[in-house]
């Protein structure tokens, strides 16, 4: 089955894979990795203040001094739930649209190891794409034909494999409010052919037609 994610940011994606019950995980990250380090990085060096009890809330208002410290994000506290988890995921990095179609095309999934102890199948391997909208925007590839010719390489990999395909659009880090990025492109509209393609006279009555990405 294919899905669309709906999480703002990029580490809210990572820990919904991180969580997720999938037995194989491939993650097709549509940047370069110091663009995704960039935008996962101030999440996780970000403290998150500690939960306080409703009994300790009494001491804490009569006592001047934090009584909370800081905890460090979930994903620098190696714990053995996290180090397995991570073991079953595969990143990989395709900073163009070539670069994704490639890879996509000669695909294959990993090889899921029977467990002859367990009676319940294990749940399908996952091929997740971020940002695979964003790579096409602001590139003559932002079109009906440019999106389906990436979005059926998706599909067609994910079904060879036997796998489900999950894609996600994620927000800014730095610039949450930047409306070229996020989950907002899935309703944008955009042309039914790409800018290279030249139209002949029986062409023209596809000039200036829109289709809603999402559609």
């Amino acid at each position: 089955k294919a899905a669309i994610a709906d999480f703002e940011y990029a580490i809210d994606f990572l820990e919904h894979l991180i969580d997720s019950h999938a037995s194989l995980t491939t993650l097709a990250i549509c940047s370069t990795r110091n663009d995704f380090l960039a935008q996962i990085t101030p999440a996780i060096l970000t403290p998150r203040p500690q939960e306080i009890s409703h009994s300790q809330e009494s001491f804490v208002d009569d006592d001047p001094t934090p009584t909370s410290n800081p905890t460090p994000h979930r994903l620098l506290i190696p714990t053995l739930q996290l180090l397995a988890r991570c073991r079953t995921i595969k990143l990989v990095y395709c900073p163009s649209i070539d670069t994704l179609r490639a890879y996509l095309s000669s695909y294959t999934g990993p090889v899921v190891g029977l467990r002859s102890t367990s009676l319940v199948s294990s749940p399908k391997p996952l091929l997740a794409i971020l940002d695979l909208v964003l790579l096409h925007h602001a590139t003559s590839e932002f079109s009906v034909q440019g999106l389906m010719r990436t979005f059926a390489s998706a599909v067609e990999a994910a079904n060879r494999n036997s796998m489900d395909l999950l894609l996600c659009e994620c927000k800014d880090t730095h610039d949450p409010t930047n409306p070229s990025r996020g989950p907002r492109l899935w309703d944008a509209d955009v042309p039914l052919l790409s800018g290279s393609v030249r139209l002949g006279s029986g062409g023209s009555s596809f000039a200036g037609r829109m289709v809603n990405v999402r559609r």
